[in-house]
């Protein structure tokens, strides 16, 4: 199942109520941070200041608190990826299709909170 199957199907299944609007939320989000992170891993950046990197690993519960790491050629360094795809600073070099994989999540993400 694609990336954009995995969060249609979420979308359509997610059930906020008063008596699990909490353990419902945190476990979409929880969801939803792990399928955007497994998705960009391996991904190739381009940042201004560290030049080419390779995302290495992404971790965290929500979007809003998905931190990667990106190997550059001296070192690796860890930023919150809701920070890189809203900044020039770093920038994917496939954008288009991270773009719009992050686009859905962001929606989805909105849509919960």
């Amino acid at each position: 199942m694609t990336y954009y199957e995995r969060i249609n199907e979420m979308k359509n299944t997610i059930a906020l109520d008063l008596e699990n609007a909490r353990e419902a939320y945190f476990k979409t989000e929880a969801e939803l941070a792990s399928l955007i992170g497994d998705y960009i891993k391996g991904a190739q950046v381009e940042s201004k200041a560290f030049g080419t990197g390779k995302v290495i690993n992404a971790q965290g519960t929500t979007l809003e608190n998905l931190i990667v790491d990106i190997a550059f050629a001296t070192s690796v360094k860890r930023f919150a990826l809701i920070h890189i795809m809203s900044n020039n600073f770093i920038k994917f070099a496939d954008i288009f299709e991270i773009g719009d994989a992050w686009d859905e999540a962001l929606s989805l993400h909105t849509q919960l909170t």
